[in-house]
C-alpha cells in the first residue's frame, strides 16, 4: 500500500477525533487459530476501551478514552481499580498503576515486554482487543464488497493479524506529538492469514510482535480511518511504543525497596503510611523517631526519604 496514503494531515485529524478503537477479520478467519500473547495481557478499560499490562502492578493504555483514578480495569472476573494515572503531556498514551479495591498490589500474572528497537516496518504482528465484532456486509452501488459494518457488543477479546506498513507524524500543533505507526485492511485472500482492522471500543489494545520467541507489545490502537465500518484499504494507527520506551520504561520493573526501611513503624510502605506520616512528622511527634535514621533527629531529608520511597515505587 503506498505510504503517502499515510498523510500527516490525515493522521493528526484522526489523533485529534478520539476514535475508540476491537479487532474485525474477515468471515471464515474466527475459527483460525494464531499464536498469541497469553489472553490475560490485555485486560478492559471499564467499558469503552482496552489496556495492556506492562507488569503486576502496572498497565498501559491510551489517553483519549478518559477516566483516570478510581477506573474499572477488568480482567476475568477480577475488578481491579486505577490507582496512580501517568499521563505523557502530549502523546495519546499513559501508565497507570492497578490495584484491588482493597487498596492492595494488583500483583497481576501475566504481561509483556516492551519493544524498544526498531525494524517494525514489514513485520507481522498480533492485535487484540475488547472491541465490537464484525457486523453486516457493505456494498458500493456496484453491487461489489467494500468492507462490514460493526456489530454489537464488546464483551469478547479478539486476536488477529496485520502488518506494519509504516510510520508518520501528526501535524505541527497537534495535541499529540506520537510517532504513529501504521498498517491497513487488505481484501480477503490479500492480506495476513486472520487479516484484522480495529473498531469502537479497542483504543489501548496492544500491537503484538513476536521477538524470537518473546511477544513484545510495539503498538497501542489509537484511531482507525473511518467510523461505524470497517472499509478494505482503510488504515489503523497505533502509538508507536519504541517512540516512548524512555517514558514507560521505569514502570517495567519494580525498583529496590532498600529504602523501605523508612515506612517502620507504620509497616509495608504505602498510602496510608503517606497519610500517617506526614502530619506525624508537622506535630514532629516522638512516635516517628525511627523515621529519623541514621542522626535520630527528625528532619525535612527524612520526609524527603519517605516520599522518594514511595512515588519510587516501594510500595
Amino acid at each position: 500500500m503506498p505510504k503517502s496514503r499515510f498523510g500527516r494531515a490525515a493522521t493528526a485529524a484522526l489523533a485529534a477525533s478520539g476514535i475508540a478503537s476491537a479487532t474485525v477479520n474477515h468471515p471464515g478467519a474466527d475459527a483460525i487459530v494464531i499464536e498469541t500473547p497469553h489472553p490475560d495481557v490485555i485486560v478492559r478499560w471499564a467499558a469503552n476501551a482496552t489496556a495492556v499490562a506492562i507488569g503486576p502492578n502496572h498497565i498501559v493504555t491510551t489517553r483519549h478514552q478518559g477516566g483516570g483514578p478510581g477506573s474499572p480495569i477488568l480482567l476475568g472476573d477480577d475488578i481491579y481499580r486505577v490507582a496512580e494515572d501517568f499521563q505523557h503531556p502530549t502523546a495519546d498514551l499513559r501508565v497507570c498503576r492497578i490495584e484491588t479495591y482493597g487498596s492492595t498490589p494488583a500483583d497481576l500474572e501475566h504481561w509483556v515486554d516492551i519493544w524498544e528497537g526498531g525494524g517494525e516496518a514489514g513485520r507481522e504482528f498480533v492485535i487484540g482487543g475488547w472491541g465490537l465484532e464484525r457486523g453486516g456486509e457493505q456494498r458500493n452501488g456496484l453491487g461489489e464488497l467494500i468492507g462490514y459494518g460493526w456489530g454489537d457488543g464488546n464483551k469478547q477479546l479478539r486476536w488477529g493479524t496485520n502488518v506494519v506498513e509504516g510510520f508518520s507524524l501528526p501535524e505541527p500543533g497537534s495535541p499529540s506529538d506520537a510517532r504513529i505507526i501504521q498498517a491497513d485492511f487488505d481484501r480477503p485472500g490479500q492480506g495476513t492469514v486472520k487479516e484484522a482492522t480495529v473498531a469502537d471500543g479497542d483504543s489501548g489494545g496492544g500491537w503484538f510482535i513476536n521477538d524470537n520467541g518473546v511477544w513484545k507489545l510495539a503498538g497501542l490502537t489509537s484511531s482507525v480511518q473511518y467510523g461505524q465500518r470497517s472499509v478494505f484499504g482503510e488504515f489503523m494507527n497505533g502509538v508507536r511504543i519504541a517512540s516512548f520506551a524512555d517514558f514507560i520504561a521505569p514502570f517495567l520493573t519494580a525498583p529496590p525497596c532498600s529504602a523501605a526501611d523508612v515506612a517502620e513503624p507504620f509497616g509495608v510502605l504505602s498510602r496510608t503510611d503517606i497519610e500517617t506520616f506526614a502530619p506525624l512528622w508537622y506535630l514532629k511527634d516522638p512516635s516517628i523517631a525511627a523515621l529519623a535514621a541514621p542522626s535520630d533527629i527528625v528532619s525535612q531529608a527524612d520526609i524527603q526519604a519517605f516520599l522518594d520511597a514511595y512515588y519510587a515505587g516501594c510500595q
